[in-house]
């Protein structure tokens, strides 16, 4: 009688250990799943059209919080003829993102976090390599309030909406005027703010050589923000 109860018992114990053996592979996979992340995105000219053919490199940022922990630290991708990249299964955690293409400079990003399971869309935008047979770019305006009286001393930001990285900043002189000299062609967004006032921003479109005017009223006002 012993001898059966203790058959059975083992009996119960080995059937119990195959079934955790079984079903420990499927929860870590399930679990592993849940933990991809996705980083997608265009890599774009800094005027908008679509860069094809352009590396795009992912490289895992080890001793981070947040880190995952994981063998493999680098990924590679060529954008296709729209310019877009796609990395459908990365571990979560904290990259760097870089970009580089034939007659363009390359473009870094230095820390791009992705949560378990999220997703992320980051478009890259290249300037030009050469650029020293261009004519400059001037971009000038005046900064005024809603009487058309100047502004002086009013931050005026220059900006890239497809490289965030690439901005500059000026005030404004007694005269409210300010002044750009670029270099790289492309689509810019202008923005211009001063305490006291509500900011307010112009959509720029520069081509090479062009001299552009672009004049930004402000209105007196207090941002909502923590009142």
């Amino acid at each position: 009688m012993r001898n059966s109860q203790a058959a059975n018992c083992w009996q119960r114990l080995i059937g119990t250990s195959i079934v955790l053996v079984l079903c420990w592979p499927i929860t870590r996979d399930a679990a592993s799943a849940e933990e991809r992340a996705f980083l997608g995105g265009r890599v774009l000219t800094l005027w908008g059209q679509p860069v094809s053919d352009a590396k795009v490199s992912v490289q895992r940022i080890p001793n981070l919080p947040g880190a995952h922990s994981i063998d493999q630290t680098t990924w590679t991708k060529v954008t296709d003829p729209s310019g877009n990249y796609e990395f459908e299964e990365l571990p979560w955690g904290h990259y760097r993102v870089k970009v580089t293409a034939a007659d363009f400079c390359c473009t870094e990003l230095a820390a791009v976090y992705i949560a378990a399971g999220g997703r992320r869309t980051v478009d890259l935008g290249l300037p030009l390599a050469l650029t020293h047979g261009l004519s400059h770019i001037i971009l000038t305006g005046r900064v005024r309030d809603t009487d058309r009286k100047a502004i002086a001393g009013a931050t005026v930001t220059l900006l890239s909406p497809f490289d965030l990285g690439r901005w500059e900043q000026v005030r404004s002189d007694d005269h409210g005027r300010y002044m750009f000299r670029l270099v790289q062609p492309g689509q810019y967004l202008l923005l211009a703010s001063k305490p006291g006032f509500l900011s307010a921003s112009a959509a720029i479109d520069a081509g090479v050589a062009d001299t552009l005017t672009t004049s930004l009223e402000l209105r007196i006002g207090k941002p909502k923000g923590i009142r």
